[in-house]
């Protein structure tokens, strides 16, 4: 299920995503489920800023995010 953030600018959101589902699928070499939740969160978290992809979040990042929000 998606995360409900406050939203600034959706730009970006599914390349964010993507970048996020390929990053687990062949740098962290997660299972499909684990690398969906990284794609979401990372999706979820770029429309919190405005610029589509002008902000860019780390592995550290989006680990945060999916822990505490």
């Amino acid at each position: 299920a998606a995360r409900s953030v406050k939203v600034v600018d959706t730009t970006g959101a599914g390349d964010c995503f993507d970048a996020g589902f390929l990053f687990g699928t062949f740098e962290k070499r997660l299972p499909v489920e684990e690398a969906l939740k990284i794609g979401n969160a990372t999706g979820s978290r770029s429309c919190m800023f405005p610029g589509g992809v002008a902000h860019r979040s780390t592995y550290a990042d989006i680990v945060r995010f999916m822990e505490h929000g």
